[in-house]
This record gives C-alpha cells, sequence and structure tokens, in this order.
C-alpha cells in the first residue's frame, strides 16, 4: 500500500518513506489549482473547468462551487448532477 492509500485510509504515515513524495505532490498540485480559484474572479464555466482539474473528471453543468473552496486531497472528491456547494467550504475525509 503505497502512502496516499495508506493517508485515504486513514492511517498513520510516516515522512520518511519513499512514496510520501505521492501525497506531498498531490497536495502541491492541489495547492496551485485551489489558489488559483479562490484568489481570481471565474465565470461558473471558468469555476467548473478548474474544479474538473482538481478533482480530475468534469464536474457537471448542472452543479455549482463558490470560491474560497478548500479540500486536502481533491482528486478523491465526487460531485453528481445538480449538487450546489457554497462558498467557504472545506471538503475532507473522515472515516
Amino acid at each position: 500500500m503505497n502512502a496516499l492509500d495508506k493517508a485515504l485510509k486513514g492511517g498513520i504515515l510516516d515522512y520518511d518513506e519513499a512514496d510520501f513524495k505521492l501525497v506531498d505532490q498531490t497536495v502541491e498540485k492541489n495547492t496551485q489549482i485551489i489558489n488559483e480559484i479562490n484568489y481570481q474572479n471565474h465565470s461558473i464555466d471558468e469555476r467548473r473547468r478548474l474544479f474538473s482539474r482538481l478533482f480530475g473528471y468534469q464536474v457537471p453543468n448542472t452543479s455549482d462551487i463558490k470560491a474560497p473552496f478548500n479540500a486536502d486531497l481533491g482528486c478523491h472528491t465526487f460531485i453528481k448532477d445538480n449538487v450546489f456547494i457554497n462558498k467557504d467550504s472545506k471538503i475532507t475525509r473522515t472515516s
């Protein structure tokens, strides 16, 4: 099991694990996208495009997510049709 899988299952991570870089790279990539979402003005279509990049799939046209937004591992967030997430939301995984 790699460090990302372990993190998603709520396991304890050892920073010295060789594959911890995967978690760090994911967080860094997501932080860049989240900063672009939160610190610039965007139309609903532009936000949907940015959230699609963050989540790794096309967010449905019937859904809207307002900024500011925060997530720990955005690539494991799934938005379906007709979802509205208001500003100042943080999505985090709990077990």
